[in-house]
C-alpha cells in the first residue's frame, strides 16, 4: 500500500510545459519523487531501434523485479514498423526457462509463455493480423483466469483455443489473449493434455535469476538465455519504434485497454498510474541520454543499448501514436 501527493508547477514559456513530481510514499517511509513531463506542444519522444546498427534494446535488471507467478498479467506498447520487409523481433520478453514474450514474426504479433514442467514448453496465441508499415499499432497481451463467456467485459475468443472435446475454450483458466488496436483477435491454451505433467491451465513462472542475482525485462531483444522462440533469438533486430510499454498484474478487459491505450496514464481510473497492479510502466519519452525511466513508482528504470552492454542514445525519436 503506498499513497501519494501530486505537486504540479506551470511554467509560461514559449512552449509551455507541465510537470508534476509524484511523491510515493511507502510503509518503509522511503519517499521516491518522479518526474512526469507532459508536454501541450505534443512533442513527445519514442525510441527507433531501426536506427542501431547492432541489434538496439532497452534493458532492465533487478534482484527485486516484481513476481508474476501465479498472477494474471496484461503487457502492452505502441509500435511502429520501419522496414518495407519482414519485421521480426522482440517488443517485450522475460524469459529464462520460463516466462513470457510478446513480439512480431514476420510481421505478425504474437504472445507467448514459456512453462519448464518437463522441460521448456511454449504456448503462443498468434494474431493473424500482419503490422502495416510506418503505422502505429497497439498490441496487447493478457493471460487471464477468467471465462469469457461468464464474465462481462471479455468478449469471446474470435480464433484459436479449440482444445480437444470442447466447443469454445473461453472457459479455460487461466489462457492467453492477444489483442490488436484494443481488438481481441486469438487466444490460446497454456497446457497440453498430451503432456502429463501438465495437470490443467498454467500461469506463466517467473524468470530464472542468473548468475548476479538479477531478474530481467529485455524491450526490443530476446534474452541471452532460454533459447529461441519461434525460431528467433537474441539476434533478431526489431526494425521498429517502441513506445508506451506497460505491464499490469491483472487481466486487463478489453473496455479498460481500449480507454487507456491512447493517454498517457494519469490519477484517474481505468488509467491510473498509481494503481497497485502497475508494475511497470516505459513511456519512453526522454529523448535523450540512455536511460528508460519507468513512471509506475517501482524503480524498474533500464538502460539502452546498442550493442548490448554498449550505451546507446541514437533511437529518441519526436513520433508517437497520440
Amino acid at each position: 500500500m503506498r499513497t501519494s501527493s501530486v505537486i504540479c508547477i506551470i511554467f509560461i514559456l514559449t512552449t509551455a510545459l507541465l510537470s508534476c513530481e509524484t511523491a510515493h510514499h511507502k510503509n518503509d517511509n522511503t519517499k521516491i519523487i518522479e518526474t512526469v513531463p507532459v508536454r501541450e506542444d505534443k512533442k513527445v519522444f519514442s525510441v527507433d531501434l531501426s536506427r542501431a546498427t547492432d541489434v538496439g534494446t532497452i534493458f532492465i535488471a533487478s534482484p527485486d523485479l516484481f513476481s508474476m507467478a501465479g498472477k494474471e498479467f496484461t503487457v502492452e506498447a505502441w509500435i511502429k514498423r520501419k522496414t518495407s520487409g519482414n519485421l521480426n523481433g522482440s517488443i517485450f520478453s522475460r524469459f529464462a526457462g520460463g516466462g513470457l514474450s510478446l513480439y512480431v514474426k514476420d510481421n505478425e504479433p504474437k504472445f507467448s509463455i514459456m512453462l519448464t514442467v518437463s522441460g521448456t514448453s511454449t504456448f503462443t496465441a498468434a494474431s493473424g493480423v500482419s503490422v502495416n508499415f510506418d503505422t502505429w499499432t497497439h498490441i496487447a497481451g493478457v493471460l487471464v483466469k477468467e471465462d469469457h463467456s461468464a464474465v462481462a467485459g471479455h468478449p469471446k475468443c474470435p480464433r484459436g483455443l479449440r482444445p480437444k472435446g470442447t466447443s469454445g475454450g473461453e472457459a479455460e483458466t487461466p489462457h492467453m489473449d492477444i489483442y490488436i488496436n484494443g481488438i481481441p483477435q486469438a487466444c490460446a491454451s497454456t497446457w497440453d493434455s498430451a503432456n502429463t505433467k501438465l495437470k490443467g491451465p498454467q500461469f506463466a513462472p517467473d524468470d530464472d535469476i542468473n548468475s548476479e542475482g538479477l531478474r530481467q525485462i529485455f524491450i526490443g531483444m530476446f534474452p541471452f538465455t532460454g533459447g529461441s522462440i519461434d525460431g528467433l533469438d537474441n539476434t533478431a533486430k526489431f526494425n521498429g519504434i517502441i513506445d508506451e510499454v506497460r505491464f499490469w498484474t491483472v487481466a486487463r478487459t478489453q473496455a479498460e485497454i481500449q480507454q487507456c491505450m491512447t493517454k498517457t496514464l494519469g490519477y484517474s481510473a481505468p488509467c491510473n498510474i498509481d494503481s497497485a497492479t502497475l508494475k511497470g510502466y516505459w513511456p519512453l519519452d526522454e529523448g535523450t541520454d540512455t536511460v528508460a525511466t519507468d513512471i509506475s513508482g517501482n524503480n524498474n528504470s533500464g538502460s539502452v543499448f546498442s550493442p548490448f552492454g554498449i550505451k546507446w542514445n541514437g533511437g529518441w525519436v519526436t513520433d508517437s501514436p497520440f
